[in-house]
């Protein structure tokens, strides 16, 4: 039943953001600040991870979403813990105020497919383009399908190559 209830609240949220965000495909050199959306189901090799970012030469922000964890696991990036979530397991409304006051120019999320939580992050983030693995509920504006046995490394760089060829007048 809660799932239910998260999965409608999840579904409005995505259309009413989806209405009032100016969806815009941007040229990769026109891209300065990516928000970065993780899950703890992910194997992360952080030091190859933060080596990746920057030689992005972008300001990244990493999501970093545990919700089973009471402590935040790094201190650098934005972690997202048991805190942070409601009973729906959705994120809570102050957490996402912060969140929402700033302005990215593109979100990567790389969660796993069926996580409403880091849909209704994504949806809720500001920034008029937002790209992903999977696309539950309309959120994304680009789906980048990620095969099983590809590492997250490999899989960023495929998202980057595309975003790359991206050209708008």
């Amino acid at each position: 039943m809660f799932a239910k209830i998260a999965s409608f609240i999840t579904a409005s949220k995505v259309a009413e953001q989806n209405k009032a965000r100016q969806k815009q495909f941007l040229n990769w050199e026109n891209i300065f600040i990516v928000a970065l959306i993780i899950d703890d189901k992910e194997t992360i090799n952080k030091s190859e991870l933060d080596k990746f970012i920057e030689g992005l030469k972008k300001y990244t922000e990493v999501f970093f979403v545990e919700l089973n964890s009471k402590q935040a696991a790094y201190g650098d990036w934005k972690c997202v813990t048991k805190k942070d979530k409601t009973v729906l397991n959705l994120p809570k409304d102050f957490f996402l105020q912060e969140s929402k006051a700033k302005k990215y120019d593109v979100i990567i999320n790389v969660s796993n497919r069926y996580s409403l939580f880091t849909a209704n992050l994504t949806a809720r983030l500001n920034a008029p383009f937002k790209c992903g693995n999977a696309d539950l509920y309309g959120e994304l504006d680009l789906i980048i399908e990620r095969k099983e046995s590809q590492s997250l490394i490999a899989y960023l760089k495929e998202v980057v190559k595309y975003l790359e060829m991206i050209k708008t007048a």
